[in-house]
């Protein structure tokens, strides 16, 4: 994370005639003076990391409450809205390790970049104090709130965030009119600070660029190519912030939302905690999944096919019967509606297993069974291809309605389906073996998912164009080769996981 952020600081601050620009106004930006540089990376940080900064912290309430440490903090007499406000504060002070980076950073782009060499430390860090602190005062509390809630501690939760945060930050950011909102309604209506920083910059450039329409100005913030403009962009001094005090109430009142809401959880911490190890209710869904051991049966030849059998068991007995409902009516979406509708459901009914491809191999180090299943000859192997053979099976299987829609009517996507869902089923086994997390990967399907029910990135089949399918194809031939070779290490990397 130290280092994606370092980077994305860097690309911030592009030089003057690379014909790019993180933050345009309307075209235009700040001379690289201290006081540019802290808005501008407050204004990336309170969408980025409000985002990625979730999945960095989350997971030290649940991992409390697995380990069996909450029994132990519980006997202490230490109350249980300290406990949470101490896992506020200490996401708060990852996010501030984090922020401190950046701004080293954007300290030595100032200086290489040397549009404006004066220093001015206060001018740095007012706006990220202001800004971007807030926003992830909120973060903190999310991620708190989701460990509390059994049902979105794994890959739901994942999920389920990505689309909380582009309602509530970056969705309610787009929300500006500066010819009618004050500075108190912004920093109040937006979380991020976003639209709070557009004010502040439309504001202070009634002088300094007398000629741009106040009412219709425009500040778009992107990283990279994506920032590309034509020719070099215009040069405004941008020396100081000066941040109305109207708007401070609003920003101390995200802090304190998300500092409060915290500890306003305390009540529920010991429910939270007992569902945690509480045995289930019965397998009343195992009970009406019969049917699945019959339809199973005949891959149980051989040593590998009863492997298959028992991942696709495993990953399918468990299932609710909303989870069931939802993969039924995504494939009536793909055989009734209309293609571009069609490949939009392949989109969500491959979601619906990503916590199958994100978790595969990475089952023993969280149920500490490595000891166990890979004492087996030659078990690491074995088990690394039957998951993979079963992920393959889920991942077709899920967009088998859409497959036998174009194999009938001839609507030439069915190489795009089938390779997108070998991909969908490699990468995630190969994130797993990669970095001993399911979170990268869910991470980056939510995303890629959200561009694909779209239409557009590699998800989105109906669309594929052929440079696109060469680069799919390219990471399943990585992930595969990458799977091999961690092969033989996976039972040690289980336990010492474990």
């Amino acid at each position: 994370m130290l280092g994606l952020v370092g980077l994305a600081t860097w690309l911030c601050f592009p030089a003057v005639d690379s014909g790019q620009l993180a933050v345009s106004v309307d075209g235009a930006r700040g001379r690289y003076s201290s006081a540019w540089t802290g808005l501008t990376l407050a204004m990336v940080y309170s969408i980025m990391l409000a985002w990625l900064g979730f999945y960095l912290v989350r997971g030290t309430v649940a991992r409390d409450f697995d380990t069996r440490v909450w029994q132990l903090l519980v006997a202490t007499p230490m109350t249980r809205s300290g406990y949470l406000v101490a896992k506020w504060g200490s996401h708060m002070a990852v996010f501030s390790l984090v922020l401190a980076v950046g701004l080293g950073v954007g300290v030595v782009a100032q200086w290489v970049r040397a549009e404006d060499g004066a220093f001015d430390l206060v001018e740095l860090v007012k706006p990220v104090l202001i800004l971007t602190v807030p926003a992830l005062s909120l973060t903190a509390f999310f991620a708190i709130l989701f460990d509390m809630v059994p049902m979105l501690r794994r890959t739901g939760g994942n999920v389920l965030y990505f689309f909380v945060w582009i309602m509530l930050f970056a969705g309610l950011s787009a929300g500006f009119d500066p010819a009618t909102d004050t500075a108190r309604l912004q920093a109040l209506k937006d979380p991020a600070g976003f639209s709070l920083a557009r004010h502040s910059i439309a504001l202070g450039l009634a002088d300094e660029m007398p000629k741009m329409d106040f009412a219709r100005v425009s500040v778009t913030v992107a990283i990279g190519e994506l920032g590309s403009t034509s020719g070099q962009p215009r040069l405004f001094d941008w020396t100081a912030w000066n941040v109305e005090a109207a708007a401070l109430p609003g920003r101390l009142f995200w802090l304190l939302l998300g500092l409060l809401g915290s500890a306003a959880l305390a009540p529920f911490l010991d429910r939270a905690a007992a569902r945690t190890h509480a045995a289930p209710a019965g397998d009343h869904t195992g009970r009406h999944l019969r049917w699945l051991d019959r339809v199973l049966r005949p891959l149980e030849h051989g040593a590998l096919g009863t492997l298959v059998a028992a991942e696709l068991r495993l990953a399918l007995r468990r299932r609710g019967l909303l989870w069931w409902g939802a993969l039924l009516i995504a494939g009536i979406v793909q055989v009734a509606a209309p293609l571009p509708t069609a490949a939009a459901a392949a989109v969500v009914a491959w979601m619906l297993g990503v916590d199958v491809h994100a978790r595969a191999l990475l089952r023993e180090a969280e149920t500490r069974t490595a000891g166990l299943v890979f004492t087996a000859p030659d078990a690491a192997r074995r088990v690394s291809l039957a998951r993979l053979l079963s992920a393959l099976v889920l991942s077709l299987l899920a967009v088998a309605p859409l497959l036998l829609r174009s194999a009938s009517t001839s609507a030439g996507i069915t190489g795009a389906v089938l390779l997108v869902a070998a991909a969908i089923a490699a990468l995630g086994l190969a994130g797993g073996a990669l970095f001993r997390s399911p979170r990268p990967y869910e991470l980056a399907m939510v995303a890629l998912a959200y561009v694909g029910v779209q239409g557009a990135g590699p998800l989105a089949v109906a669309a594929q164009t052929p440079t696109m399918g060469a680069a799919i194809g390219i990471a399943l031939g990585s992930s595969l080769v990458l799977l091999v070779a961690t092969m033989p290490g996976l039972a040690a990397a289980s336990e010492r996981r474990v």
